[in-house]
């Protein structure tokens, strides 16, 4: 992979544009010469990974209407990485049976609404009949 691309100016200077996908130490040498002798030295930048960013969502519907939404809006990664949902409540959800929840499957909340979470991040949640007030429960 390539790692990013240097931009040396004719007065020295540089600029190092890098790969968003590449996260480790990229290194170049360089030699100077006063006209009689030459010294090369080398410059290390560390390429460290950003943490992604997520908030809270929160969503509002009608009582004895089902509730669509998307809950990866809430999140952002700076590295520009795809982001997917790995866990309903700290339990895994896939798309095979070797997870707990699959995507597209109806989740029983402790409130007795289910949730039906997909692979794009979009859900469907369904309420209880006459219910009004919150449904707090930490999705992921």
């Amino acid at each position: 992979m390539l790692a990013g691309y240097l931009k040396v100016l004719a007065d020295s200077s540089f600029t190092f544009t890098r790969n968003l996908r590449y996260k480790r130490t990229v290194s170049f040498s360089y030699t100077l010469w006063d006209g009689e002798n030459e010294s090369t030295t080398w410059v290390y930048i560390n390429i460290y990974y950003c943490a992604l960013k997520v908030s809270d969502g929160w969503f509002e519907g009608l009582r004895d209407q089902s509730l669509s939404g998307n809950l990866l809006g809430s999140g952002w990664d700076a590295d520009g990485d795809s982001l997917s949902i790995v866990a309903i409540n700290e339990v895994e959800i896939g798309e095979t049976g070797q997870t707990a929840y699959r995507f597209g499957q109806p989740i029983m909340l402790d409130s007795g609404a289910t949730l039906a979470v997909f692979v794009d991040g979009s859900f469907t949640y369904a309420p209880l009949p006459y219910y009004t007030g919150p449904t707090l429960s930490p999705l992921c």
